[in-house]
């Protein structure tokens, strides 16, 4: 956690919300293989649980999915044993 930085929040500077979020997970092989899924009604210790019991072997990422404008962007939430550099291939 050498990275961590944490400063008070106003929680009165959210201008919207949105309580059922939508989740992609990628797995990721040696070969850059993947498999995308989309996942709803899924809180994040359920998604993560879901998400290391399919990994299978695979480096995975899980981001939160939002549509802002009426552009659909996504927001990277965790990654695990991604191959080399993959990571930054794909959010390029």
């Amino acid at each position: 956690m050498t990275n961590l930085h944490v400063t008070p929040a106003d929680p009165r500077d959210i201008e919207w919300e949105d309580s059922h979020p939508v989740f992609r997970v990628y797995f990721w092989d040696a070969q850059r293989v993947s498999d995308e899924y989309e996942i709803t009604g899924a809180n994040l210790t359920d998604l993560l649980e879901w998400t290391t019991a399919n990994a299978a072997g695979r480096g995975w990422q899980i981001w939160l999915r939002l549509i802002e404008n009426g552009r659909t962007g996504a927001v990277k939430l965790q990654e695990c044993d991604m191959p080399p550099d993959l990571g930054e291939a794909i959010t390029t």
